[in-house]
């Protein structure tokens, strides 16, 4: 029992000593802050700096992505039908442009580079696909590339030709305002294709060159590339 009081005892007295020791280590002095009125009503608060449009984007929350450079190519094959294991040309331009292409699916790190390398890589897919006159029949079953511009490619025969590539290639995902506005778009793009430029011979040449022109701006537009 005795032993029982001498540690508590003992506790006590380290506890007093610690208390002590701890009131003696604060300073003795406290400095007197003091405030005017107009201290207060002058006080600014610090101003927030804007944001880039980096930071912007790399904050917004997205709910689209991009396909990567394996699915791009995937994706191309099977819209143009132009198999990329057995054309040498198609899989000679994607090992060119393959380290331009995105590696990954994060639509905010698509840059201007990764555009170009799509549109290369449609170019090529697109010579192949016109090219062929068996691949180009079935995007475009009734267009005559045989004949020159001037009687291909009337305003009725370029909107048959408009409508059947982004039927083929947009598989139905644009409409409304947005598919008038794409075709209107896609409209003066072959109209500035179909017209020859000095030395150039207006035939059916330029009609393949157009619509070449043509089927690339589709193939390597979003709606294409956009998961």
């Amino acid at each position: 029992m005795n032993n029982k009081i001498a540690v508590k005892m003992t506790a006590i007295l380290m506890l007093g000593i610690l208390l002590v020791t701890f009131t003696h280590c604060m300073p003795s002095n406290t400095l007197d802050i003091k405030h005017t009125d107009s201290e207060y009503s002058n006080y600014t608060p610090p101003s927030s700096v804007p944001k880039s449009e980096e930071q912007e984007l790399n904050e917004t929350q997205v709910s689209v992505g991009i396909k990567n450079h394996e699915q791009i190519l995937q994706t191309m094959a099977t819209l143009t039908g132009v198999d990329p294991q057995t054309n040498n040309d198609v899989m000679r331009v994607y090992n060119e442009v393959a380290l331009s292409l995105p590696t990954g699916n994060d639509v905010k790190v698509f840059s201007p580079t990764h555009q170009i390398a799509v549109s290369k890589l449609a170019a090529q897919f697109c010579n192949s696909l016109v090219d062929s006159q068996t691949l180009r029949t079935v995007v475009w079953p009734t267009f005559n590339f045989g004949m020159a511009p001037g009687a291909e490619m009337a305003p009725a025969r370029r909107t048959d030709a408009i409508n059947s590539v982004i039927d083929a290639f947009w598989l139905g995902m644009v409409e409304g305002e947005e598919l008038v506005e794409a075709q209107l778009e896609l409209d003066a793009l072959l109209v500035q294709l179909s017209t020859p430029v000095a030395n150039e011979g207006n035939n059916s040449a330029l009609t393949v060159k157009a619509m070449k022109g043509l089927c690339t701006a589709t193939l390597s537009s979003a709606h294409v590339i956009l998961l």
